[in-house]
């Protein structure tokens, strides 16, 4: 654990992606394209793949354990997981009965109790610098005017685990020939895209995109994520100094040294706050002297505003 303090630099950190879709459509074989990652199976079906790479083979939750514990994992840079139901529906389900008999009783503490043991392993590979990725099968549902939807198969308070750890959610299905990866928001499928990334055509096990493929898609992410932190880092320095600002001097320092540096994006909603600071100063944009002054009426557009 470390400080980041407000304003400093951050860091980009190991990330936890899922990735879902129907049986068929190379979520393994994509999952192998990582660079130095090891896969977990718990679904008996890694020689189904396309394409393999290094393979642990579970037959329950303790072996897990075993691996973690001796460092088996310790020179992977990514840890694959197929499936996360696998994992939580059915190794941990188990697991946690047999640590404690009285869960067997009451499901509602089960749930709990494999959703804290889940928190743990997942927070043990991060802290180990360890990207994450989980694996699941689609399961398909029908909303109230007939629509099929789409959601990993993983019972449903695992499921709104799986979902607020993970950095990424897609859904991986064939379009047209092409097996893409979509993880833009969508009417009938359950996604999250922190990275804004929208959608990943998967190449063919025979492109030379392939080999790296998974690697390079976190590496985007985790670069995404970092920058998006830096720009919200920027923003709220901006509104900071508009605090600061305290007269015409201050203002027009604002707008030259802040404001009109900042990424077109930011200038909308910075350009309502700005104005309305300045309001309450009584400061005004002065068309003809290019200046914020005190005591001019609206100019520009109309409402004060040079943006």
């Amino acid at each position: 654990m470390g400080l980041i303090k407000k304003g400093g630099f951050i860091p980009q950190r190991p990330i936890v992606m899922v990735v879902y879709g129907v049986p068929g459509c190379g979520k393994t074989t994509m999952a192998f394209s990582a660079d130095n990652a090891v896969l977990i199976d718990t679904d008996k079906g890694f020689d189904r793949a396309g394409y393999i790479g290094d393979v642990i083979t579970a037959e329950k939750w303790e072996d897990i354990q075993q691996e973690l514990s001796v460092g088996t994992f310790n020179g992977y840079s990514t840890i694959i997981v197929d499936t996360a139901k696998g994992v939580l529906d059915d190794y941990l389900w188990q697991y946690v009965a047999e640590q404690d008999k009285r869960l067997e009783r009451n499901q509602l503490k089960r749930y709990g109790a494999v959703g804290e043991e889940f928190k743990r392993f997942v927070a043990d590979l991060r802290n180990g610098g360890h990207d994450v990725v989980f694996i699941a099968h689609d399961k398909e549902g029908m909303d109230n005017n007939g629509n099929v939807t789409h959601s990993p198969s993983v019972t449903g308070q695992s499921r709104d685990l799986l979902n607020r750890i993970a950095d990424q959610e897609g859904y991986m299905h064939i379009v047209g020939g092409r097996r893409v990866i979509t993880f833009a928001s969508g009417e009938y499928w359950v996604s999250k895209d922190t990275a804004a990334i929208g959608e990943v055509e998967v190449p063919a096990v025979g492109d030379d995109a392939f080999r790296g493929f998974l690697s390079r898609l976190i590496a985007d992410t985790k670069l995404a994520i970092q920058q998006h932190s830096t720009a919200m880092v920027a923003y709220q320095a901006a509104c900071d100094r508009l605090q600061e600002v305290a007269d015409e001097k201050d203002a027009n320092a604002f707008y030259k040294e802040v404001y009109a540096t900042m990424p077109e994006s930011e200038k909308a909603p910075m350009s309502s706050l700005m104005m309305a600071a300045f309001d309450k100063l009584g400061i005004k944009w002065d068309k003809k002297s290019g200046k914020f002054t005190k005591g001019v009426k609206d100019e520009a557009d109309g409402k004060g505003n040079p943006a």
